[in-house]
């Protein structure tokens, strides 16, 4: 049986191997930034969440009979929030895991009184634009870089 559970800031280690899953799947997509998906790693992105405070994050994971199959980070500060990550393995796609992240993640995300919720799909995983879709998020802005 699948549960979803919160953790804190302190046990997200426990993520890293979906997380270099994801990464992997980003370097699959991209067509332009390999070099930069290569280079990244967990702790790298740890880093980015270093000045995160944690009733600025809510991170939530998946299990099934103790194998972690699913994780969602999303922030809140200053009235902004964000679905930083979200991953399910993909043999337990298609089971409303990652419908229950969002709505968690994003009734989390109005209670903290963000007016304005985003989500970055990289450049190459479009297929994800109509799950984002399904919770409201619309296209708003394409960011064009240079590496």
């Amino acid at each position: 049986m699948i549960s979803i559970k919160t953790i804190g800031l302190d046990e997200i280690g426990m993520v890293e191997g979906l997380w270099m899953e994801l990464n992997s799947h980003h370097l699959d997509c991209t067509e332009h930034f390999k070099a930069s998906f290569r280079s990244n790693n967990f702790q790298k992105r740890c880093e980015h969440l270093a000045g995160i405070r944690e009733d600025q994050i809510r991170i939530e994971v998946a299990e099934d009979g103790g194998r972690l199959v699913g994780y969602c980070f999303c922030t809140a500060k200053y009235g902004r929030g964000e679905v930083e990550s979200i991953y399910i393995v993909p043999e337990y796609r298609g089971r409303g895991i990652g419908e229950q992240f969002m709505e968690n993640g994003l009734e989390w995300m109005r209670a903290k009184e963000c007016g304005k919720i985003d989500v970055v799909v990289v450049a190459g995983n479009e297929c994800a634009f109509g799950f984002y879709e399904k919770f409201g998020f619309r296209h708003n802005a394409s960011r064009l870089r240079i590496e």
